[in-house]
């Protein structure tokens, strides 16, 4: 990725001339020679496939340092060392979250009751209004939605379904869905006052009736509001509220896709809602390298910075959820030679070259972890 940047690291270009660039310095200097080392030392069964947070990915940031330090890159210009380190999360579970429905008996175990990942850690209790996919598409879109436009939820804790309405034409589905995320509905309902959030999978939705799987998003920050999913007889307890009604009902009529059925207030029940989400959080290192502009050409805050970037974190075993490895492969080592040693090795075969050159601007050498976590 190559960027021109101002001094304050502002954005002014970013494009395929890189692909040119790359491929011209390379040329020059016989491509396969410079950077076979570099994705050999990287894609290394040592370094464990270089997964973000871990020793490998420590052990790959200390190689790529070395590597900088011997064609004489400096740190970035007002840093002290060519680490940038980030924190993000590794990793969520549930510490034994736990529902009471009016003065009831406690609903816990994860497959009853189980906090959100992004939930924040909370007791809370309150009436109940429910609203019905929690959907809220902006105007600008060709289609909006507003599941709260008739519904106060402020102090309330909001009952909504997980998916979006199922029997509405294709192009619309495609919009619902965008706005269907869970982070995403908790922060509308956050936005509307509510103190939590409780999810329910429907009876005609896929996974009727049970709770959210744990799995966890990279995110520091939690979404400022007390989340969690409910299974099916939890949902049943509280639909015993409604008069006239069941879940099973509301939601055929809320898969028609109209966007005007109205939530409503659930008389005389209140919840009490306590969620407990416990977070492994974890440090990563973006690398950065600097090569100052050459003295007789220009001054150093004269002109916007050259970038070259790739991103120098993998896999590791492949349990993310995001491996291509075959049946038999899971579990095995992802080196990622081509995703994305090859690219790093890129970027320092041309700083190689470039230090040796006039250069009329500073060149950035920029090495990215958290790519395969989707931090970036």
């Amino acid at each position: 990725m190559l960027l021109v940047m101002s001094q304050k690291l502002n954005l002014v270009l970013g494009g395929c001339l890189t692909c040119i660039l790359l491929s011209a310095v390379l040329a020059a200097q016989g491509a396969n020679q410079r950077t076979r080392p570099y994705v050999e030392a990287l894609a290394a069964d040592a370094l464990e496939g270089r997964l973000t947070g871990t020793t490998g990915a420590h052990q790959a940031a200390d190689y790529i340092i070395e590597q900088l330090r011997s064609i004489g890159a400096e740190s970035l210009p007002g840093q002290q060392d060519y680490r940038l380190p980030f924190e993000f999360t590794a990793g969520v579970s549930d510490g034994g979250s736990s529902l009471v429905i009016t003065n009831g008996a406690p609903w816990q175990t994860a497959e009853i009751v189980q906090g959100l990942s992004f939930s924040d850690s909370a007791v809370v209790q309150g009436e109940v209004v429910f609203a019905g996919y929690g959907l809220v598409v902006p105007e600008a879109q060709e289609f909006s939605y507003d599941s709260y436009a008739t519904l106060n939820v402020e102090g309330k804790i909001v009952l909504i379904l997980r998916y979006f309405p199922e029997d509405v034409e294709q192009a619309v589905r495609g919009i619902l869905a965008r706005y269907s995320g869970l982070r995403y509905k908790a922060m509308a309902a956050r936005q509307r006052g509510a103190t939590a959030v409780v999810v329910v999978t429907g009876p005609r939705s896929p996974n009727a009736g049970q709770t959210v799987p744990m799995t966890f998003d990279t995110a520091i920050s939690g979404s400022g509001i007390v989340a969690a999913s409910v299974n099916g007889a939890v949902a049943d307890a509280i639909f015993e509220h409604v008069p006239n009604q069941t879940l099973d009902s509301i939601q055929a009529e809320l898969d028609t896709g109209n966007p005007h059925i109205a939530g409503f207030g659930i008389d005389g029940l209140e919840l009490t809602l306590d969620v407990t989400v416990t977070r492994e959080t974890l440090t990563g290192n973006n690398v950065v390298g600097y090569l100052p502009p050459s003295s007789s050409r220009v001054a150093p805050e004269a002109k916007p910075y050259v970038m070259y970037g790739a991103h120098y974190d993998h896999l590791g075993y492949g349990m993310q959820g995001n491996s291509l490895a075959r049946q038999n492969e899971h579990g095995a080592i992802h080196n990622g030679a081509d995703d994305n040693a090859s690219g790093v090795a890129a970027v320092l075969a041309a700083g190689a070259w470039l230090v040796e050159q006039e250069l009329g601007r500073g060149i950035i050498l920029a090495f990215w972890s958290g790519e395969e976590l989707g931090l970036l």
